[in-house]
Order: C-alpha cells, then structure tokens, then sequence
C-alpha cells in the first residue's frame, strides 16, 4: 500500500478545524506497518513515554528504545513501528509549520479499569512570548493497535487519527476505550522548540 498523508493539505485542515473543532483521518500503512502492528507481542506495560524535542531521528531511536521493553519482538518489527510513529510527527509538524513536538507513548495491556469512561476535555499546553496559554490549540491522538479513543458525539474508527482543539472546557470530551485487547497509543502536540521546551519544564 502507498503512504497517505496524515493531514492533507494545511489549508483544507485548519479551515476544518477551526470550523469543526474536530476531525478524524484514516491513517494508511505500508505492508510491513500492518505486519509490524499485527505482530508485535506486548506483555509488559511499561512506564509512560513522552518525548520533548525536535528530531526525528532522536524521536525515531527512543520509541524503539521504548518499544523494546513490551515484549520478546523482533529488530525489524520494532522499527517498522518507530519509523511509523516518528514518521507521523513529521506531517504534522509539517502541516502546521511548527519544529518540536510534544509526544505520548502509552502501551495498555487488557483491563476492566477502563470499562466507565473517564470522560474529560483537554486543557491549553502551550505559551506564547508573552507567557500566556495560546489561542488556538490542537491536539492528534491515534491508536496504531486496540481500540481508538472515543469521544462524546463523535464517531472515531478503528485506523483514524483525530485532531481536535484543546483548551475549551466540555468540548471535545472523550476518553480512553474500552481496553479489551493490547493498545497502543500516541498523542502529539506540536509548536516552536521554544514552547515545546517551557511545556517539558512544567510537565517533567
């Protein structure tokens, strides 16, 4: 299969996200993404990861570092996946003109914790020169293996990546799944490094 882009074209998007508020994506993947997602063997659940920075190359290494630790998998698995989600970083950061990112990793093995949603929205992550919270703020969030997030009032598919504007209490309330299967799950926030930098002196 060929690669799709993640966002389209940046106008259309940011027009339909200022518009809408939120939007779902279907995310095509190379044969060796599906082999790589249907295969990997997850019997850990591994302290949360989160990347601050703005390499691809360095973001790329740590997700397979990270990666690493779920299971007995092989090299080329593994860095099928880290390629896949570093990858994914890029168009956005690309789309949105932006060169760091904030990213979350979090790998779930099958619970019942989850069963009762933990709805909630999203608050601002970002300051300007000025030290204020940014006006206009959006966040991606996709599930490569197990089930998508969900939100309230809002369809999202298996395969779908969405992006939603964070920062307005009781919109774009969503919370995790259902976890009846192993999920892997990244969100990412994109900005200058100057700001992704202020957000991981008040995150760490």
């Amino acid at each position: 299969m060929m690669k799709e882009e993640l966002l389209g074209a940046q106008e259309s998007t940011m027009d339909q996200l200022q518009r809408e508020g939120i939007i779902a994506r279907a995310v095509r993947f190379t044969t060796e993404e599906c082999d790589a997602i249907e295969t990997i063997v997850i019997e850990n659940e591994p302290e949360h990861f989160d990347y601050y920075g703005s390499s691809e190359s360095e973001l790329e290494t740590s997700i397979c570092t990270h990666l690493n630790t779920v299971g007995a998998n092989t090299s080329e698995t593994v860095a099928a996946i880290g390629r896949l989600l570093a990858r994914l970083v890029e168009e956005m950061k690309t789309d949105f003109q932006q060169a760091a990112a904030w990213v979350t990793l979090r790998i779930f093995l099958p619970t019942t914790d989850l069963d009762t949603p933990r709805w909630h929205s999203d608050g601002h992550y970002l300051k300007n020169d000025q030290g204020e919270f940014v006006s206009e703020e959006y966040k991606l969030v996709l599930a490569i293996k197990g089930a998508p997030t969900r939100f309230q009032g809002f369809e999202v598919k298996a395969g779908q990546a969405v992006m939603y504007r964070v920062g307005e209490p009781g919109k774009n309330v969503h919370s995790e799944p259902e976890i009846k299967e192993s999920r892997i799950f990244m969100s990412v926030v994109v900005g200058s490094e100057a700001q992704i930098a202020e957000l991981k002196t008040r995150f760490e």
